[in-house]
């Protein structure tokens, strides 16, 4: 398979894997249910998208982006995936079995998902991207970063040293892709994966906590509070039984 068409493949078809935080800090999704982190669909792996699609409880696909474009757009924005949308995106996906055909239809295929994503629902972030230009490959990169490290103390300057960004213009950017600063979008990973923690693998507050980086128990009690408005153990009972009570 050419070159070219595996760029193509990996610039629309891509996902950025972060489980929970793509519910816009709610655990739910628009007519879709509780959603938990098994519900997330990777679609491919290069880390500098960031859009990414996930299925309901009820079987509902939703495409999601993780860009902050104008400002009355939020940084997290779900939308439901269309079936022409889909349907383009696995025609291209099954090219990748036959390189002869993917060298005359996946350009054409290409185009179209493309089409069919400016004007969509999400048509906005895309364009934002083209906007960003040099920086949103940067700061997708920093957020791969944090999202493989957020249990680790977080050291501004060595991630803005290491994309080549000041201090300033670091945060200026960052802010501007996820509409939170760096130390915000870490606690958002942190606490979304503690929360997954406690629910999925049954373990104790203080675990969690710890598992994801905070050593001090009271202060990742006061932080989980605030987040979900309930204490950690008291908010997963409350989880557990909404969902209980969904008919199946």
């Amino acid at each position: 398979m050419s070159k070219k068409f595996l760029t193509v493949l990996v610039l629309v078809v891509v996902v950025l894997t972060t489980f929970s935080l793509v519910a816009a800090q709610s655990g739910q999704l628009p007519g879709s249910g509780w959603l938990s982190g098994q519900n997330i669909q990777n679609l491919g792996t290069d880390t500098s998208s960031i859009v990414f699609t996930a299925y309901g409880t009820d079987g509902t696909a939703y495409s999601l982006s993780l860009i902050h474009i104008w400002t009355d757009v939020r940084a997290i924005d779900v939308s439901p995936l269309e079936a022409n949308l889909l349907d383009a995106v696995v025609r291209l996906v099954r090219l990748m079995d036959s390189p002869a055909e993917a060298r005359v239809l996946a350009p054409g295929i290409a185009r179209e998902i493309v089409y069919r994503l400016l004007v969509g629902e999400q048509g906005d972030r895309l364009r934002h991207v083209a906007i960003l230009g040099g920086q949103s490959h940067r700061i997708a990169r920093a957020i791969e970063q944090l999202r493989n490290e957020f249990d680790r103390p977080l050291r501004i300057e060595d991630i803005a040293h290491e994309l080549g960004m000041s201090v300033s213009a670091f945060h200026h950017h960052f802010k501007a892709v996820t509409a939170m600063s760096p130390l915000q979008f870490q606690k958002q990973l942190r606490l979304q994966e503690a929360r997954r923690l406690l629910l999925v693998q049954g373990l104790d507050a203080a675990s969690a906590g710890y598992r994801v980086g905070y050593d001090d128990a009271s202060h990742f009690n006061r932080e989980y509070k605030r987040q979900f408005g309930l204490p950690p153990m008291r908010d997963v009972e409350r989880l557990r039984e909404t969902a209980a009570a969904r008919p199946n």
